[in-house]
């Protein structure tokens, strides 16, 4: 559903539609919410994952990420959409598609995300010597990018060295 709403939508549009379904009792409801100003999309979705920080997407496991800790038959783990967000993250941080902390926030932002997933990964990845930044975080928030408007690039290590 939240795709078609999407196509209809001019090309144009900086408009951000992200789902939302709310189950009370048998019945489950759904919501979309939509924002243009990057605020409004960090303060929904930082209120939708504090709600369900499994997978943000309704007030209840919706896509049964709490049982893909779990191998299946074939012996492989299926990813929750947090584990799959961050190795999306990582590759396009690592083919330089994403080269900033500005890029990354509209990633999250884009993936119905919050920072600190970014942040998590990104933090990893230094810690694991794939990338380098100046400072410990790797500023992926609204009040480093738009309200302080700062600029922190993402270097690549390749064998140890930048």
């Amino acid at each position: 559903m939240i795709g078609q709403l999407r196509k209809k939508l001019p090309i144009t549009s900086n408009l951000k539609l992200y789902p939302y379904s709310l189950k009370k009792g048998a019945n489950i409801f759904g919501i979309v919410f939509g924002a243009k100003h990057p605020l409004a999309v960090d303060k929904f979705l930082n209120i939708a994952w504090s709600r369900n920080p499994i997978n943000g997407d309704a007030n209840f496991d919706i896509d049964d990420d709490s049982k893909k800790n779990q191998l299946d038959l074939f012996g492989d783990k299926k990813l929750t959409k947090i584990e799959k967000f961050k190795e999306n993250l990582r590759a396009k941080v690592l083919a330089k598609e994403i080269q900033n902390n500005i890029e990354a926030l509209g990633f999250v932002h884009d993936e119905g995300h919050i920072g600190k997933h970014a942040s998590d990964c990104l933090k990893e990845m230094k810690k694991n010597g794939e990338i380098d930044y100046e400072g410990l975080s790797p500023l992926v928030t609204y009040e480093n990018v738009y309200k302080n408007k700062r600029k922190l690039d993402y270097k690549i290590k390749k064998d140890g060295s930048i």
